[in-house]
């Protein structure tokens, strides 16, 4: 059965384990996971969705190794929480449904009308670059243009003197979690854990 035909009972019975095998429960991963289930109830109540359609939080979709979890945090941000649905219809009944119970908002990804990824992206040769973001993500196919949507063509390097030589000419971000936007901005520091995460690959699968 795929992620998409899971019952409600079955993801908050995932997002459960999740909540558990974190550290940090914070309250932005409250407020998404309350979002969303209040999404499938008032759609259950309602009717306005079938039981089956796709209403899937983009971070439940991937996979990422260890070693790059920190970069991939920081590199889809907040997009982490945005939820997938196949297409604008689906996306506009839900604002709706958020809309009249007043649940707050939430953003969507309809996957008939995001922009494509390209066929194929060219890798800078520089030393000490990894690969692009997109590529270190584990994630079924059909989901490709969902992640480009997330990361576009960033690019992870090992470090901040590798993206000092490559800053404003395309959008980077380090092991560490250093963001460097390729109009030229910088962000880094300490980093804050939002409790919004892919699953690693080392993890046991969630059933």
């Amino acid at each position: 059965m795929t992620i998409s035909k899971l019952s409600l009972r079955t993801h908050c019975m995932n997002m459960i384990r999740l909540k558990m095998k974190s550290q940090t429960w914070t309250t932005t991963f409250k407020l998404h996971v309350r979002k969303y289930i209040s999404l499938k109830q008032l759609s259950k109540r309602t009717k306005m969705l079938t039981s089956d359609v796709r209403l899937i939080p983009l971070m439940k979709l991937g996979q990422v190794d260890e070693e790059y979890s920190t970069a991939m945090e920081i590199a889809v941000g907040g997009r982490m929480a945005h939820i997938v649905v196949d297409d604008e219809h689906v996306a506009s009944t839900c604002i709706e449904l958020l809309k009249s119970s007043n649940a707050g908002r939430a953003t969507f990804v309809p996957l008939n009308k995001i922009v494509k990824c390209p066929r194929s992206l060219n890798l800078p040769k520089d030393k000490g670059v990894i690969d692009f973001a997109i590529n270190l993500i584990d994630f079924d196919d059909e989901y490709l243009n969902a992640f480009y949507y997330a990361v576009g063509e960033t690019l992870v390097v090992e470090d901040r003197s590798v993206a000092n030589k490559l800053i404003g000419k395309y959008r980077m971000v380090t092991l560490s979690g250093d963001l460097f936007e390729k109009s030229g901005s910088i962000t880094g520091g300490a980093v804050r854990k939002t409790g919004l995460k892919f699953a690693q690959n080392s993890d046991s699968e969630i059933d």
